[in-house]
């Protein structure tokens, strides 16, 4: 799943940060990681949940599984 062209530049710039973030690492069923985080962001939009939800959906597992800090996320 990637960004649709309806997204807006902030959702595609979160998948990106989130999908570079996540690169190598795997789902127990050894999926890309990077499919969590995008599958909650489609759940969040089926809700119609506002952008910055949606985005936060799309980070919310980098800072506790990668090496990104909220820092470094506000700095995005």
């Amino acid at each position: 799943m990637e960004a649709k062209p309806k997204d807006s530049d902030r959702i595609k710039h979160a998948i990106e940060v989130a999908t570079k973030a996540h690169e190598g690492q795997f789902r127990k069923t050894g999926e890309p990681y990077i499919v969590h985080p995008l599958a909650v962001k489609k759940i969040l939009e089926e809700w119609g949940m506002d952008e910055d939800t949606v985005i936060a959906g799309i980070l919310h597992d980098t800072v506790e599984d990668t090496s990104l800090t909220l820092k470094d996320i506000k700095q995005e």
